[in-house]
């Protein structure tokens, strides 16, 4: 094992970690976002909902540092640090990001076109509303590469020169 691998290996925590940090991450922002909501408005009062959104925001930073530092140690490495299964797994996670950022782009401005034109479906009619879809899709881009090398990287066997 090289002293890179060594490195990476002893940086990266368990995959049943990982995957805990990611689930923290996605509940953090659920909390940020229905704490500001006006469906919460009325059985809350401002001091609950701003001590519930301030603690999701800094959970969801807590998170997102975390999973940053569990993702880093591929997705930011040069690629002659890394071996082949190493940068397969991060050539197909930042194609797999960008897929799913982009079929969901697309099918959001596909639905608002839609949307628009009739009454049918729903159509975002405040600014909380919008600023929510906007927050989504920001969260979406910023972390679903991180998010899917922190899933999909299997733990390295003692042993393993990886």
């Amino acid at each position: 094992m090289t002293d890179r691998a060594a490195t990476s290996a002893s940086v990266i925590p368990p995959r049943q970690t990982r995957r805990l940090i990611v689930f923290g991450l996605v509940a953090s922002w659920l909390v940020a976002v229905l704490a500001r909501s006006p469906w919460f408005e009325s059985g809350a009062g401002p001091l609950a909902r701003g001590l519930l959104t301030i603690g999701g925001l800094l959970s969801l930073a807590y998170f997102a540092t975390r999973n940053y530092r569990a993702a880093r140690a591929i997705a930011d490495d040069a690629d002659g640090n890394l071996d082949e299964r190493q940068l397969a797994l991060r050539n197909r996670t930042y194609l797999d990001a960008y897929r799913v950022v982009g079929a969901a782009v697309v099918t959001w401005s596909a639905y608002l076109s839609i949307a628009a034109d009739s009454s049918r479906f729903w159509f975002p009619s405040s600014s909380y509303v919008w600023t929510v879809c906007f927050e989504s899709t920001l969260i979406l881009a910023i972390f679903t590469p991180s998010v899917l090398f922190t899933w999909r990287e299997p733990d390295l066997a003692l042993g393993d020169d990886a």
